[in-house]
């Protein structure tokens, strides 16, 4: 049975995951919790801070790119008998 297409991203997505993990233990070594002295949380606040700036940023252009494409769409745009 085939896999259904949204399990199959979702899986991409936890490979993704798993690969940026493999490189963590590159730069970090293996994780064990009895001996890490990272403060996790406080990397954790930091990348979820920078999560939320990429979402914003990216919501922007998103609104962006819907308001160009509405203008475009926008059927008196760009016809001067219609703009006063």
């Amino acid at each position: 049975m085939p896999i259904p297409k949204d399990v199959f991203q979702v899986l991409q997505v936890q490979q993704q995951a798993l690969t940026r993990m493999e490189m963590g233990k590159e730069n970090y070594g293996e994780f064990d919790p009895k001996t890490d002295e990272r403060n996790l949380y406080d990397e954790m606040i930091d990348e979820l801070l920078d999560f939320m700036n990429y979402a914003s940023m990216q919501i922007i252009k998103l609104l962006h790119l819907k308001a160009n494409a509405s203008v475009r769409n926008d059927p008196n745009h760009g016809n001067p008998q219609n703009n006063p």
